[in-house]
């Protein structure tokens, strides 16, 4: 019988998400102590990895999403922490939840792991995703498979990540105007047709709660977001 392979998809950026991800880390592993483990932050890739670095930045960056993909794909588990505020980890989740994973969700506040249940959301050509509420980032893992035209926007106060840039293109807003970013990261343009900036900018998002996201979470206050079609 072969092992369970467990993915860890986990923030590692400040001392409390290092401190929940290693409190997870003892739990799954004490659950199924005869899986295999594989840990984002322990790669080659990601140990060399420097968003600064001009020369080296984009290579590594394209490798460390390639390296995710690949081990979210090959995995039998995939566990995340409760009420994590990291985008990466939630792209992570949504690729795995759109890939038919086994999703385990960890709550560091009682050493709890509660496996969930699944979920659909498949976005069309030109949505665009306001990354102000978290379960957004879910959203754009889901669709990491996704060849249409999709866009984000992201919310003050959250951090962009690789799994996002590599895969979807930015609008910013500039002197009230929407602006497409340069995303040399990005690699999804595979149709020609192009988001309309009129239309965003005119009719701005609309807000679709979505209850099973909400669930998987284990947060009652985040709601799914996608925009004009």
């Amino acid at each position: 019988m072969s092992k369970n392979r467990i993915y860890f998809a986990s923030g590692f950026f400040n001392p409390f998400e290092i401190m929940v991800k290693q409190k997870m880390i003892k739990a799954i592993k004490t659950k199924f102590p005869d899986a295999e483990y594989f840990d984002p932050q322990e790669t080659d890739n990601s140990k060399k990895f420097n968003p600064n670095d001009k020369d080296h930045g984009e290579e590594l960056a394209r490798a460390i999403y390639q390296d995710n993909i690949r081990e979210i794909t090959n995995c039998d588990i995939l566990v995340f922490p409760k009420g994590t505020q990291d985008l990466g980890t939630l792209c992570d989740l949504g690729t795995g939840i759109k890939l038919g994973k086994e999703i385990w969700r960890y709550d560091y506040l009682d050493n709890s792991l509660t496996k969930l249940g699944r979920l659909g959301m498949d976005l069309q050509n030109n949505d665009v995703v306001n990354v102000n509420s978290l379960s957004a980032g879910i959203l754009l893992g889901y669709n990491f498979d996704n060849t249409n035209y999709i866009y984000y926007v992201l919310g003050e106060g959250l951090s962009d990540n690789i799994m996002m840039r590599m895969k979807y293109t930015r609008l910013t807003t500039k002197n009230g105007k929407v602006e497409v970013e340069d995303t040399p990261l990005n690699e999804s343009k595979l149709n020609d047709e192009k988001v309309d900036l009129q239309k965003v900018e005119n009719e701005g998002y609309h807000l679709v709660s979505n209850p099973e996201v909400k669930e998987i979470l284990g947060d009652s206050d985040l709601t799914l977001v996608t925009s004009v079609s």
